[in-house]
């Protein structure tokens, strides 16, 4: 019994550090995306590129999804489509009010939750919707630029 949470804490601890490098990486992807388009396209390429860029990161996760790979993997996957979506949200809201923005990202990040818990996926998937809603939180809170 005693086993089971120390299994879990380093399930914890993987999901986070594996979600953080998962950020970089998708995030690196998203830039090359949109300056890719923008480069051929002009200023409407970044739009499209980061909206083609989300559709991609969460086709990734949905193929990932049918790995037969341990679940806290797949979690790691799913953050990068949450953290772009919320990031997102961000971006395209900029210039509204903040509570505006909070409902927003609270609505998004509910959405999930309800749909996760109705839905039983294993606990490493809320573990890391929540870690990626605190990041997310975080960014916006400390007023950090991406």
């Amino acid at each position: 019994m005693s086993k089971d949470w120390v299994n879990k804490v380093f399930i914890m601890i993987g999901i986070s550090v594996g979600s953080f490098i998962g950020f970089n990486v998708s995030f690196m992807l998203a830039a090359w995306i949109t300056l890719a388009l923008a480069q051929f396209i002009g200023p409407l390429g970044f739009s499209i590129g980061r909206l083609i860029y989300l559709v991609l990161i969460y086709i990734v996760f949905y193929v990932v999804k049918t790995l037969k790979i341990p679940t806290w993997i797949k979690a790691i996957v799913f953050s990068m489509p949450m953290i772009s979506s919320l990031i997102l949200i961000g971006v395209y809201g900029y210039g509204l009010s903040t509570p505006i923005i909070i409902g927003l990202c609270t609505a998004f990040v509910s959405f999930w939750a309800f749909y996760l818990w109705k839905s039983k996926w294993d606990w490493t998937y809320l573990y890391a919707l929540t870690f990626v809603s605190t990041c997310a939180a975080y960014v916006f809170i400390a007023g950090i630029d991406i």
